[in-house]
């Protein structure tokens, strides 16, 4: 039935016509008369009626009257959504034989007259940038911006607010999307495309440079250490470290531990790979005060030494043995000497 032609017949005359889109879309109650004794309501048949599918806000089957064009269907269905591509909307039609496609533009959504059958289609926009740059790590302010006629290298680390402290400045890269859809990559030096002695580069939709960190192209930095030490593990390691830092930050010593005799390994860099006899590690034994107060020269750490701390000489835990059974004084008994 319809929901825009519903006549109230009075005296075998139609004395009103409700259109309840005027309610549902506008809340306007127009033509809705009092009732009397003896009045007919009569619902015809739809006319036309079409369905609007996609990025709208009420997808939905709706009744078009005659007059009525594309812009009121879009109205019935409470516009576009928020991700509607607006340029042009999709019309499956009915033939008299087959189904065809019409592509219908913007410019002509108000004057085009919807046909009985109709589905229109709106997509979505497509996920792409026009106008995005992308610049990633060592920069303030990594991200996506955009695009501005004559954008050049040097003009997006400014709109990235700069290098940080961390940057490496020997190269960095753009990875860069080809006209046929291939990827290229660009090398340039940054400290001199910062100072102005290597030509700037311009750039183009959708490149991405990237700044490496310093810490990006090293190993993290640690130091270990093991054995009577209350906290044992590995920590980051800081310039100018001391063995006596890295035994405060583990806790300090055990109450068995020795501060003498304490062995640090260290790795081997240039060692003659073809020697059998060749070194695999420095060991260095250092002694330190057992208060670890600051007292002349202190020996210095290096990234990766590992530190063993070993137990005083002599030094025994308590061991005990329970005894229990048919004995006058069952219990705990505490072991005196190890034999």
């Amino acid at each position: 039935g319809t929901f825009r032609k519903i006549q109230v017949i009075r005296n075998n005359k139609v004395v009103s016509t409700v259109d309840v889109y005027d309610l549902l879309l506008n809340g306007i109650q127009k033509g809705n008369i009092r009732l009397q004794d003896q009045d007919v309501i009569n619902i015809p048949v739809y006319q036309s009626r079409v369905e609007v599918a996609g990025e709208v806000k009420r997808p939905a089957l709706f009744e078009v009257l005659s007059g009525e064009n594309l812009s009121d269907v879009i109205r019935f269905a409470g516009g576009f959504s928020n991700q509607a591509y607006t340029a042009q909307i999709k019309v499956l039609q009915n033939t008299n034989k087959e189904r065809s496609i019409t592509d219908v533009p913007a410019e002509s959504f108000n004057t085009y007259g919807p046909l009985n059958g109709d589905k229109y289609v709106v997509e979505k926009i497509l996920d792409r940038f026009a106008n995005r740059v992308e610049i990633s790590g060592a920069v303030f302010r990594p991200g996506e911006f955009e695009l501005d006629k004559g954008l050049t290298l040097k003009g997006l680390i400014a709109k990235a607010d700069g290098l940080t402290e961390d940057a490496f400045l020997n190269r960095g890269y753009i990875n860069r999307l080809n006209a046929d859809n291939t990827a290229s990559l660009i090398s340039f030096d940054v400290a001199k495309i910062i100072a102005g002695t290597e030509p700037d580069i311009n750039l183009q939709r959708e490149d991405k440079v990237t700044i490496s960190s310093l810490f990006d192209l090293r190993d993290e930095y640690k130091v270990s250490i093991q054995g009577e030490v209350r906290q044992p593990g590995t920590f980051e390691f800081g310039e100018s470290m001391s063995l006596e830092d890295l035994i405060q930050m583990a806790g300090g010593f055990k109450e068995g531990a020795t501060p003498n005799r304490i062995e640090i390994s260290r790795r081997v860099k240039n060692s003659d790979a073809l020697s059998k006899s060749a070194k695999t590690a420095e060991l260095f034994t250092v002694d330190v005060d057992q208060n670890l107060k600051l007292q002349g020269d202190t020996f210095k750490l290096q990234p990766f030494d590992i530190v063993s701390i070993r137990n005083s000489t002599g030094y025994e835990v308590q061991r005990q043995v329970k005894v229990e059974g048919e004995v006058l004084y069952p219990g705990v008994y505490t072991i005196t000497s190890k034999d």
